[in-house]
This record gives structure tokens, sequence and C-alpha cells, in this order.
């Protein structure tokens, strides 16, 4: 009996994104759901997060994801690494995702009570982008 191949990690790492964006979009959709737009700005968030580490890991080699102590890349690092590779194509998804991940930082943290239409408009775009 042969060992089980693992899966490649930049396919695994686009595959549970995926799975990331679509349970935002689930959540979303949930008028009643408490702490709804807290919930799939951070799912949301993590989609690409994952989806931008599968992107450094296939396409870039020689960029380490993973540091000494075991943690990853941080998300900020990710964001302006694959900007400098895409320009002005990843201008708008750059914008999207900073101003994403201040609120994040925001509801994660502490508590924030201002999720407004602004985060409505964000994470629409923010959908279509991905």
């Amino acid at each position: 009996m042969g060992s089980k191949r693992k899966s490649p990690v930049a396919k695994s790492l686009a595959k549970n994104s995926k799975a990331a964006m679509i349970s935002a979009i689930e959540i979303h959709n949930k008028p009643t759901f408490r702490f709804r737009y807290e919930v799939v700005v951070l799912l949301a968030l993590n989609a690409w997060e994952l989806l931008l580490k599968a992107c450094i890991y296939k396409y870039h080699k020689k960029i380490k994801l993973f540091k000494k102590d075991g943690t990853t890349k941080p998300f900020p690092e990710c964001i302006a690494f694959v900007a400098s590779q895409n320009g002005d194509d990843f201008e708008v998804a750059k914008e999207n995702l900073e101003r994403l991940y201040d609120y994040r930082n925001k509801i994660a943290h502490f508590y924030y009570d201002k999720l407004d239409i602004i985060v409505f408009a964000l994470l629409k775009r923010n959908v279509q982008i991905y």
C-alpha cells in the first residue's frame, strides 16, 4: 500500500480561498445573521490572503512565505508584493483590500459600530474583483 500524495500547496490554498469566499457570500445573504458584516469582512479577507499566498507560492518560488518562527508572510506584505508584480492592473484590488483590512482590524481587535453602506460597497466590489 503506497502513501497518499499530498496535494500541492498552491492548489490547496486556492481551494480554501474559494471556500472562504463562498462562505462570505452565503453569510452575507442571510439578513438576520447577527454580526453579519463583521464575519463577511473576515472571511473575504481570509479568502484573499489565501489566494495571494497561493499565487506567490506558485509563481514566485524565491519569495519565502514562511518565517523562522512558523508564521507566514503578513497579509499587507502579500498585497504589497502582488501589487509590485502587477502594477496598475492590481491597483483597484489593492485599494479595496487595504480599506477592508482597516475595517477588519477594527472589528477583530476591538469594536467598530460604523459598518455601513461603505463596507457593503467595498464588499460588493471585492467579490467582483475576486
